[in-house]
């Protein structure tokens, strides 16, 4: 999967005349969730037996980083 973000000051919406954007490529074969970190993406083991806002909780480090989502395998 490929991963892009750009500067918060466009509202929240995508910036399409933003010459600064950070692209990151990701692969996973677990279930992850995906960090916001400042303009950079992370992922992180997703523990299906734990509650999905623990999780978040403890990998926040700042007060703007945000959990954008989860991927998780259902079967196959």
């Amino acid at each position: 999967m490929k991963g892009i973000t750009w500067a918060r000051d466009s509202h929240g919406l995508f910036d399409y005349e933003s010459r600064h954007l950070t692209k990151k490529t990701m692969k996973t074969e677990q279930d992850i969730i995906i960090m916001r970190h400042g303009n950079e993406l992370s992922t992180s083991h997703y523990n299906k037996e734990s509650p999905f806002e623990e999780q978040v909780k403890a990998m926040t480090q700042q007060e703007d980083d945000k959990a954008l989502l989860k991927i998780v395998n259902h079967g196959n």
